[in-house]
């Protein structure tokens, strides 16, 4: 069985954008991955929170798992 990060090892670098919603804009790799992988939803949480600087045009993001099913998701 072979592992997500092997799998999707070919999208490292950003080339083509696609509109996501209106004004967000995803790397195709990222989108691609969004729907394989069915994790719209997570895209659509980081999208619609605020801002945490209105000069940056890249955030960072991370998602760990704490316990069970508990998740953090932190910018």
């Amino acid at each position: 069985m072979q592992s997500a990060n092997d799998y999707y090892r070919h999208f490292i670098q950003p080339k083509d954008f696609v509109e996501f919603y209106s004004g967000f804009f995803l790397s195709e790799g990222l989108f691609k991955i969004s729907i394989e992988e069915n994790c719209s939803w997570l895209l659509q949480i980081i999208c619609f929170q605020s801002k945490t600087s209105e000069t940056e045009l890249f955030e960072f993001w991370t998602l760990q798992r704490k316990e069970g099913l508990e998740y953090v998701l932190q910018c």
